[in-house]
């Protein structure tokens, strides 16, 4: 009896993934995409780019670049979101981030944070997928040349971030 129910179960199954739907890359053909202005290697970088941010979902990539051309030193922290689903940050109060420079030796010398008021609500924020996040600040160094340490920091609950990088002033 179950042999009997098998078989069509089978094909059945086969018919359905054959005519199931389709994705967009997929239905379009060639000749659709170069007629509406797209080369086949541009809608291959946009799917390959897809497929590696699909790899990646829940994936947070930051960087953090140190500018210190000119009398202030600026940080850039970039908070990439390198999947495809929108990922929401998550903030126990108004500080969502910050940034600190240490000396050689670890001492700290600055903290962005120090002597700031931030609120006492919660807070969030929202990166779509395959966005970026930039976070800006600058510092006029009262300190003396040598290397010092950047280190950012994003406060999430959820998607805690530390990022660190050596300059010299």
């Amino acid at each position: 009896m179950v042999s009997r129910l098998l078989i069509p179960l089978l094909l059945t199954g086969a018919l359905a993934l054959a005519c199931g739907p389709r994705s967009h890359g997929e239905a379009s053909s060639p000749a659709a995409a170069a007629h509406s202005g797209m080369s086949e290697d541009t809608g291959r970088a946009r799917a390959a780019a897809r497929a590696k941010r699909a790899r990646h979902d829940g994936e947070i990539v930051p960087s953090l670049s140190v500018d210190t051309a000119g009398s202030a030193i600026r940080f850039t922290l970039a908070v990439e979101n390198a999947g495809n689903k929108t990922i929401e940050l998550h903030f126990p109060d108004g500080q969502t981030h910050d940034f600190v420079v240490l000396d050689s030796v670890g001492r700290e010398v600055w903290r962005w944070a120090e002597g700031r008021m931030f609120t006492q609500a919660h807070k969030t924020q929202i990166i779509a997928g395959g966005d970026t996040h930039r976070i800006e600040e600058s510092w006029t160094p009262q300190v003396p040349a040598g290397r010092y340490t950047a280190v950012a920091t994003v406060r999430s609950t959820n998607f805690p971030i530390e990022e660190r990088v050596e300059f010299i002033r």
